[in-house]
């Protein structure tokens, strides 16, 4: 495996579990919806590229202590993101599926004084949907799903 490859193996996995885990703790109207709209749109499994093996299930976790497998495991689908201290605007998103998915594995607060040392230093804000008037905070090992078409952004960080 090329180091790339290892790279793209590493980033696989993790959106992977996180894909298994966000299905498992939103309520099935959500997951069931994005799944029907992620099957109809024809979207394949996130797959490594040169991995020619054909296998399209099953992931992998590097761990200190050595590697974890899930090999019967469903791979996510091929669009996922990963962020760090994310602040957006109110905005609207067009997207296939009705809701997007959000897991926050960790929340910190930056100290403003340290933000103003390091240049573009953020914590990240909370979630606002305007549309339903609803704030969400950000906090370690929150899950949330979103209406893309509602108007949302974050609070200032």
């Amino acid at each position: 495996m090329t180091a790339r490859q290892e790279k793209d193996s590493h980033a696989l996995g993790i959106l992977a579990l996180s894909w298994n885990l966000l299905v498992a703790s939103l309520p099935a109207e959500v997951s069931a919806s994005c799944i029907e709209a992620i099957d109809g749109a024809g979207l394949p499994s996130m797959t490594i590229k040169g991995d020619g093996s054909g296998e399209y299930s099953g992931y992998t976790l590097d761990l200190p202590n050595g590697p974890l497998c899930f090999s019967t495991a469903k791979q996510a689908p091929s669009e996922g993101y990963m962020s760090q201290n994310y602040e957006s605007p109110i905005h609207t998103d067009q997207l296939y599926a009705p809701y997007a998915m959000n897991w926050v594995t960790l929340h910190s607060i930056m100290d403003p004084d340290q933000c103003q040392l390091h240049s573009d230093c953020s914590s990240g804000g909370n979630y606002v949907d305007v549309s339903l008037r609803v704030v969400v905070k950000c906090v370690t090992d929150t899950v949330m799903s979103m209406q893309p078409k509602f108007k949302h952004g974050t609070t200032l960080a």
